[in-house]
Formats: structure tokens, sequence, C-alpha cells
């Protein structure tokens, strides 16, 4: 439960980080935020095969 938490944070400081890249690059943010949603998956997949 805790590396859950900690996988959930990890990912929320990841989609603020993919915000503040594609307002930095100008990318549009619904993409960002869909890279990130990605990313976030990958993370939870990777954690149940644990």
């Amino acid at each position: 439960m805790v590396h859950f938490v900690r996988l959930l944070s990890q990912s929320s400081v990841c989609l603020f980080g993919w915000q503040v890249v594609s307002s930095r690059f100008s990318v549009s943010e619904k993409m960002a935020t869909n890279r990130a949603m990605e990313l976030t998956r990958m993370l939870l997949k990777l954690d149940t095969m644990k």
C-alpha cells in the first residue's frame, strides 16, 4: 500500500513535469497529459508484475 502511494505521488510529479514541459515548448497540454497517463499505466503494469 505504501508503495502504491509512493507510485501515485511519483505519477503526479510526472504529470506536473509534463505540464511544465508542454507549456515551455508550447506542446498541446492534452498531448502531454496523455503521455503522462501512458507512463503512469506502464508504471502500474510493472508494479503489478512484481
